[in-house]
């Protein structure tokens, strides 16, 4: 996902998710899944190297969602 399609369609849903990522054995090194229904965030899914770094991965992605094009 582009940074700025992380920006427009998921910076209120990052603010405010609350649920825990879940471990997909599928997933490549350092790889991470943001599963949409519609326009909703579903889950966030990690790979197994990321299990114990969950909060880490999530802060990550709010501070993404939270950039603008000028930062990027």
């Amino acid at each position: 996902m582009s940074p700025r399609a992380l920006r427009s369609r998921l910076h209120e849903q990052m603010a405010t998710y609350g649920g825990q990522p879940s471990t997909k054995p599928h997933l490549g090194l350092h790889e991470v899944e943001l599963i949409l229904a519609k326009d909703r965030l579903e889950t966030v899914r990690v790979a197994p190297d990321l299990r114990e770094r969950s909060a880490d991965v999530i802060a990550a992605l709010r501070a993404a969602a939270e950039r603008t094009d000028a930062a990027w």
